[in-house]
This record gives C-alpha cells, sequence and structure tokens, in this order.
C-alpha cells in the first residue's frame, strides 16, 4: 500500500483512504474532464457529497460517528453543529409558517381568536364536553382555548427564538444523564446536531400531513423519542436494557423541566388573554 499526501491539507493518506483523515476532503485521484466538472458541481449542490445532505445521511446510519467526530476534532468532514441546527430551524419555521392554519388544525385551535369577542364554537363545545356546563365553567374552557391558542400562535412566531431557548436545556437534560461521558458543551454540540435532524424529520412527517394521514404528525413526536433513545445508544455503546434506563431517566428529566416551563407559559398565556392583550 503506497502513501502520498491530501492535496488540501498535506497530510499523509493511503491508496485505500477516500477521505482525509485530517481535513475531511474527498480524495480526488482522476484528471478532471468536462463531465467530471458538471457532476461534481452537481452533486455538491444536491448529492450525497453535500456536507448538509452527508451530515443527514450519516446522522440517520451511524450518528455515534457523526457526534463524536466533532467533539473529537474533525471538523471539515460535516457540517457545524450549530449552522446544521439552524438550518434545520429555519426549515421547519418557514414550513410551519407558511401553512400556519393547517399547524392550528392539528393543535385544535385552528379558528381561535383571541379578544373580547370570541365564542367557542360549537365544535370544540361538543368536544370538550360544554354543551351543558354552567356559564362559568365554559367561560374556563373558552379561556384556555384562547390561552392554547396564543402560545400557539406564539411559538410559531418566535419559533426560532423558542429553538435557540430550548437547546440549552435539551443539552443540559442530557449533562445530567450523561455527565461522565461528557461534559456539558459537548452535549450542546450533540443536541445540536440530533435537534437539527428532528426539525427535519418533524416537518417531513407534518408536510405529509397536508396530504393525507393527520394523525402521523402525532407519531413522529413519539419516534423523536426513540431516535434520541437511537442516537445515544450508538454514542456510548448502550446495551438494549441500558439505553432503556437511560431513556426513562433522560424522559423523567425533560419531563419535569418541561412541565415547569408549561406551566409558566401556560400562566403567561392565560394572564394576556385574560386582560385582552
Amino acid at each position: 500500500m503506497s502513501l502520498t499526501n491530501c492535496k488540501n491539507c498535506k497530510q499523509e493518506i493511503s491508496d485505500a483512504d477516500k477521505y482525509c483523515t485530517q481535513c475531511g476532503g474527498k480524495i480526488i485521484r482522476e484528471r478532471i474532464t468536462f463531465k467530471t466538472l458538471i457532476a461534481d458541481a452537481f452533486w455538491r449542490a444536491i448529492g450525497w457529497d453535500n456536507k448538509y445532505l452527508k451530515t443527514v445521511h450519516h446522522l440517520i446510519i451511524k450518528p455515534d460517528v457523526i457526534l463524536g467526530a466533532y467533539i473529537n476534532g474533525v471538523r471539515k468532514r460535516y457540517v457545524n453543529p450549530i449552522a446544521f441546527f439552524a438550518i434545520g430551524m429555519t426549515i421547519s419555521l418557514i414550513t410551519f409558517n407558511v401553512f400556519q392554519e393547517h399547524f392550528l388544525e392539528l393543535s385544535g385551535v385552528a379558528g381561535v381568536e383571541i379578544d373580547e369577542d370570541f365564542e367557542l364554537p360549537a365544535e370544540s363545545a361538543v368536544s370538550f364536553g360544554t354543551g351543558d356546563m354552567p356559564p362559568e365553567t365554559e367561560e374556563s374552557v373558552k379561556l384556555q382555548m384562547q390561552a392554547i391558542a396564543y402560545i400557539q400562535t406564539t411559538i410559531l412566531k418566535y419559533f426560532n427564538i423558542y429553538s435557540f431557548a430550548l437547546l440549552p436545556l435539551y443539552a443540559f437534560v442530557g449533562f445530567l444523564v450523561f455527565r461522565k461521558q461528557n461534559n456539558y458543551t459537548e452535549h450542546l454540540i450533540i443536541n445540536a446536531y440530533l435537534q437539527g435532524f428532528l426539525f427535519l424529520w418533524t416537518t417531513s412527517f407534518f408536510l405529509i400531513t397536508l396530504v393525507a394521514f393527520e394523525s402521523l404528525y402525532n407519531y413522529s413526536i413519539v419516534l423523536t423519542i426513540f431516535f434520541y433513545q437511537y442516537a445515544y445508544a450508538k454514542l456510548y455503546k448502550l446495551s438494549f436494557g441500558q439505553s432503556i434506563l437511560y431513556l426513562l431517566k433522560f424522559l423523567g428529566i425533560g419531563i419535569i423541566l418541561m412541565l415547569i416551563l408549561v406551566i409558566i407559559s401556560v400562566g403567561i398565556g392565560i394572564a394576556i388573554a385574560a386582560s385582552g392583550g
């Protein structure tokens, strides 16, 4: 096996290498032709050789490699974790806002207006079982629906802010569960990659609901949990039993923190809706 040097960074490489172990650049051995020039431009734009698509692809088939790569110093082979997170978030932000009405329909609050003239729709009265409720109880349900609608529309409006605000929370949960393996900043990198991928995951499921299978979006949320389990199990070489235990611990801590945030958010939403804000 003969050795040569990478044309990009001069790192020593072998004939069997397809990518440089130092800079991550693809090893090009054949002479350039017009055909290879066009093909290279095409695949860099939309192919698997594109860094973003390669990052997505590898997160699916070998998340342990990509999650450990950036932490261990491989910085050019994949998209930067924060950039990857931002791209996925932007795709979700645009999609959910373009199809805002459909998103609110999935949340059960489509058509709910947050003002003093709001009236509880008949469909909602049936679904909530409020047809024979006393006025004060029905008014409470109206207020709850207004609060939920307010929260959902606010999340859509400030989706980027909420996403970036929650990323440190996910990293903190990961740090509490797996703190012996990686520090907090490394968990921030891990979760930036995972969340960036999950933005694409949930957005894809959401787009499918535009034409069929409206319940599919809810399943995507469940599958998100299993993707986290799959990725962490691969990263830390966990057995099936260990991955289940860590998953339960992750969910337990995450649910407690999320409930605290939901209670605070709902309280703020109800207060604003009640004041007519």
